[in-house]
């Protein structure tokens, strides 16, 4: 019993690992110092939308947007389709931030 208990523990604890692992895809609609405007899970037609608006006009359209702090962006521009790999968790402000650990940028 107790072995079946133990399994099942180091189970959901690997479950819960992989569940927390944040990779997020996107496109860059804004990059000011350090800090990286970042909307993810749109198309590419919803972004052609966007990349005419300010950073203050989509915040005030309402659109999902994670402000992401990340110190290698001197490769990264204006409309790049990247994939984000977080580091820690999202914070829950408006806009939403975090720490991006690896931003690269994918073939759509």
């Amino acid at each position: 019993m107790t072995r079946k208990i133990s399994f099942l523990t180091v189970f959901f604890c690997i479950i819960l690992l992989i569940g927390c692992s944040s990779n997020l895809t996107g496109y860059i609609v804004g990059i000011e110092d350090n800090d990286i405007y970042f909307s993810h899970g749109i198309t590419q037609e919803e972004y052609k939308e966007y990349q005419d608006k300010s950073i203050q006009q989509l915040l005030d359209d309402n659109n999902s947007l994670i402000v992401l702090n990340y110190d290698g962006n001197e490769e990264l521009e204006l409309g790049d389709y990247v994939k984000v790999k977080l580091d820690g968790n999202i914070m829950t402000s408006y806009p939403e931030q975090a720490n991006a650990k690896d931003i690269t940028i994918v073939q759509e």
